[in-house]
């Protein structure tokens, strides 16, 4: 991804957090990204208005709706991610590790069943 489209998305989804903000604007920005993300639901196919209806809790963009971004921002999101890096470390950890490939200069390792030579207990122990 390229770091304008990253700061674009940064900067729609910063705007919900702006909701503490109604001084300078926050509100009115929020309200802006909750109808832009709105219509980008509703843009869906086959799903679309059902799933703008969910995230907006009706048909109409009020102050329930942009509490439902700012949670869905704040609480959701996060633990979606959570959840995924979880999920991810813990396939890691089932899968035994990362395995990289060889280097071309030096062969790979193979493990020594035994143990180190001459730590004991072998044929060569007197």
């Amino acid at each position: 991804m390229r770091s304008d489209k990253l700061d674009d998305w940064s900067d729609f989804a910063g705007k919900l957090l702006g909701m503490q903000k109604i001084d300078r604007g926050g509100t009115a920005l929020a309200f802006w990204a909750v109808t832009v993300g709105s219509n980008i639901a509703d843009a869906a196919p086959v799903i679309g208005p059902a799933l703008k209806y969910l995230l907006l809790g009706g048909n109409n963009i009020n102050a329930s709706a942009l509490i439902r971004f700012h949670v869905l921002h704040c609480v959701v999101l996060p633990a979606a991610m959570l959840l995924g890096i979880s999920l991810h470390l813990w396939r890691l950890r089932q899968d035994g590790g990362i395995h990289l490939p060889p280097l071309p200069d030096r062969p790979e390792a193979t493990p020594d069943i035994e143990g180190p030579r001459g730590a004991g207990g072998g044929e060569d122990a007197a």
